[in-house]
């Protein structure tokens, strides 16, 4: 093929992840301006204008984030059934995806490298590959998204925690009505950023994205011992994909952390 799919697909999700930065950083923006506003009164003619911006740009940036996602995930479905069953991508297919890309995206992504290979099992096409697949695939998202989800925790609990103790120790030692109000102010920026980001809900869905990959990966362990059982092992696939597509996106600085760790780890402890 003039382009690689896989890389094709590493792109799309890649620009997902981009967009959705962008749209945290809306919000966490607005959430400043806001407390600027309230704390020293400036701007405060045109904070309407700017706040409806900001907010525009935010669904602006969703809704990309989210076209973005969902062709990557796309990519990355098709790809699975293809190196697992033998299940080929049509050039009509292919070509649709190209050209919601646009020329730039096209011209950036590299040809195919037959050489390559994405997954480590070593089964030919079939039941048995599709599983070991299935495996891996689940195994390194369990790992990331559980990951993902202690960093988030102890970032919420530890700014929140941080910011209750700073407004106990103010009202306790300091007397000044402004300095109490601008240390309320500052808590309570501090609350509504969290809110505003989705921290906990973010939280819980990185756990509940680390459950649901043990259980697919486990699933795929007790078929492994059934030579017949295709039926099976597509509506793993399908149910593993469906909860891939709404669970949140792995940032790649955490998966470049931890990618030489955990592909030595699997290579020594899974692969064989």
């Amino acid at each position: 093929m003039a382009h690689d799919p896989r890389k094709l697909c590493r792109r799309y999700l890649t620009l997902a992840k981009r967009w959705w930065a962008a749209v945290l950083l809306c919000k966490a923006c607005l959430i400043v301006f806001s407390a600027v506003i309230i704390s020293f009164s400036v701007f405060s003619k045109f904070a309407p204008f700017v706040a409806l911006a900001v907010t525009l740009s935010s669904e602006f940036c969703q809704a990309r984030s989210d076209k973005a996602k969902s062709i990557g995930e796309l990519l990355l479905r098709k790809l699975d059934y293809l190196d697992a069953f033998g299940w080929q991508i049509s050039k009509a297919e292919l070509s649709d995806v190209f050209v919601e890309a646009g020329a730039k995206f096209r011209k950036q992504t590299p040809a195919k490298n037959d050489d390559e290979h994405y997954f480590a099992s070593q089964h030919p096409i079939g039941t048995r590959r599709a599983l070991e697949n299935i495996q891996e695939s689940a195994w390194w998202t369990k790992h990331l998204a559980h990951k993902m989800f202690w960093y988030l925790l102890a970032s919420t609990v530890t700014t929140t925690v941080l910011a209750v103790v700073l407004l106990i120790v103010t009202v306790g030692t300091i007397s000044d009505f402004k300095v109490l109000a601008g240390v309320g102010r500052v808590v309570m920026a501090v609350v509504m950023l969290i809110v505003s980001l989705g921290l906990a809900r973010l939280t819980n869905s990185y756990y509940q994205a680390s459950q649901m990959s043990q259980r697919a990966e486990r699933r795929a362990t007790e078929l492994m011992g059934d030579d017949d059982n295709e039926v099976e092992v597509i509506k793993l696939y399908c149910e593993y994909h469906l909860n891939r597509a709404i669970a949140p996106l792995i940032p790649n600085r955490i998966w470049k952390w931890n990618r030489e760790t955990l592909n030595e780890l699997w290579n020594e402890y899974r692969a064989a």
